[in-house]
């Protein structure tokens, strides 16, 4: 039991080692704030770091809290599912990462999938899967295994809690779907093959960890060069990269194993305003950190020769920031899964980066430039580009 519960903690080594290098703790409490509009005006009268602490005290029992309605909801779906024999299911896609299904139609492997798993409590599209079988963990597990969920979950909520060195909030209510899960996927065949898109959060560690010996992982976002994550996957036995110099960086930053590399083709279709002759600029948005560098960015490129699109990540919760200032500014806010078609884009380190160079559209990276140069970067190509 004690293996199967730090596996749960695994994960948030990875993460708190992706939080330390992107600003640490302060940068955490700027994802917690950006959870909601009501953390951010209690942050006005409260301390943002003594909200957050607050929080991080409590999340242990908050986390208890939302585990036993999960545990009776689960007990009912068992007990109402019609149970499903998967002893001969030899391929089954874990459907437990955005995008993955737009991923395997890139690798060119959708057309031959049956098999799906949704995630408990699915928070994941289906859209798209209406002529495959969707499978749920409710119609693979029993009784006693919704009983074995609720106990692993408790002890990895205090384990987790106890072992938290870098004080930053785990989250653990999401243990409980993480052993329903562990204990559906075990009752599938071991010589099945598992395909999913998860990099380093609690499902790679987990579908890692599973007695399947055919593993292939989707690449679902772009590793940087220098991450080196401290638990890496040991058993996958395929990968598909967008392309081969970024499965390199995938390889040395998450893997411990030498799985085949297959490559994708392009990802996204990108959309040209064939109306629109400005120079077009696409700003990539991240959800916490570089608020001030796009507001600065947008504010100072309202030039006639320019048009500039602001692309919010698909997990931002609440876009308000950006539904204000296009009150301020002139530029187009995207907020769903639309690529415009541009001229150059602004980013952090994103997956997008790859997917727009892979079509032939150049990037200026947030790190590599001060603002002032990048502004001064796009004044001159789009000057360039209206006189050619």
């Amino acid at each position: 039991m004690k293996k199967e519960y730090r596996l749960f903690s695994l994960s948030y080594k990875n993460i708190e080692i992706y939080y330390k290098n992107n600003g640490g703790q302060k940068f955490v409490q700027q994802l917690f704030l950006d959870k909601s509009n009501l953390l951010r005006k209690l942050s006005t009268i409260i301390s943002p770091t003594l909200l957050y602490y607050t929080y991080l005290f409590l999340e242990p029992l908050a986390s208890f809290l939302l585990i036993i309605p999960q545990f009776f909801r689960a007990l009912s779906l068992v007990r109402t599912s019609q149970h499903v024999e998967v002893g001969q299911i030899n391929r089954l896609f874990l459907n437990f990462a955005h995008l993955l299904i737009s991923r395997i139609k890139a690798a060119e492997i959708f057309e031959s999938s049956t098999y799906w798993l949704e995630k408990p409590f699915k928070d994941v599209s289906c859209k798209g899967l209406e002529d495959k079988v969707l499978l749920t963990v409710f119609e693979v597990l029993t009784i006693s295994d919704v009983f074995y969920a609720l106990k692993s979950s408790i002890l990895a909520t205090l384990y987790v809690a106890i072992h938290n060195p870098y004080h930053y909030v785990r989250n653990s209510s999401t243990s409980f779907e993480f052993y329903l899960t562990f204990k559906a996927i075990q009752r599938f065949p071991h010589q099945a093959e598992l395909i999913f898109g998860n990099h380093i959060d609690r499902w790679a560690i987990l579908f890692d960890s599973c007695p399947q010996q055919e593993k292939t992982l989707i690449m679902h976002g772009i590793e940087t060069k220098k991450a080196d994550w401290p638990v890496k996957l040991k058993t996958v036995t395929k990968v598909y990269a967008f392309n081969e110099e970024l499965g390199k960086d995938l390889k040395k930053a998450l893997l411990s194993c030498n799985p085949v590399f297959c490559y994708m083709k392009p990802t996204i279709n990108l959309v040209d305003d064939v109306d629109d002759h400005n120079f077009k600029v696409l700003i990539v948005c991240h959800p916490a950190s570089m608020r001030d560098r796009e507001k600065y960015l947008i504010s100072h490129l309202q030039l006639d020769n320019i048009t500039v699109y602001a692309k919010t990540h698909y997990t931002t919760p609440d876009v308000s920031f950006y539904e204000d200032l296009t009150k301020k500014y002139n530029f187009r806010l995207i907020t769903y899964q639309l690529f415009p078609k541009v001229n150059i884009l602004i980013s952090y380190r994103s997956t997008l980066v790859s997917e727009y160079e892979i079509c032939g559209i150049p990037t200026l990276m947030y790190y590599d430039y001060t603002l002032e140069e990048l502004v001064e970067q796009i004044k001159q190509k789009a000057s360039e580009y209206c006189h050619s």
